[in-house]
């Protein structure tokens, strides 16, 4: 995943810190190499498919990783204090959230891995 912006650099925005942020917690960072782990399972034929999103569907695959975002921050970060990594999390969201109206999106890719088992 990257961040796709209407001419913003891309680094200098809350949504590219969100996913540096998110990445950096392991989330998602273990899809990219499923194949590789299904391999090493034993498992036959690992293949994996991307099916690239349009540019219409952008906005809601953001949406949809705003709030499973805001969720793991609940559920799975720190959140002890007010500086706390859970309510980092939900802050840069809300930052995000307002860069995504100025054209500011996740480029999501979302891929579909296989693999049998051994007969």
């Amino acid at each position: 995943m990257s961040v796709a912006s209407a001419g913003i650099e891309q680094q200098d925005t809350a949504m590219h810190k969100l996913l540096q942020m998110m990445t950096g917690a392991g989330v998602g960072g273990w899809v990219p190499h499923l194949s590789q782990t299904f391999e090493q399972q034993g498992l036959l034929d690992a293949q994996t498919y991307r099916y690239p999103i349009t540019p219409q569907s952008r906005l809601y695959w953001t949406q949809m990783q705003f709030n499973s975002n805001e969720e793991y921050s609940i559920v799975a970060m720190n959140n002890s204090t007010p500086d706390a990594t859970g309510p980092k999390c939900r802050r840069l969201i809300e930052e995000a959230v307002r860069e995504s109206r100025e054209g500011v999106a996740f480029d999501y890719i979302p891929e579909v891995t296989i693999g049998r088992k051994p007969l």
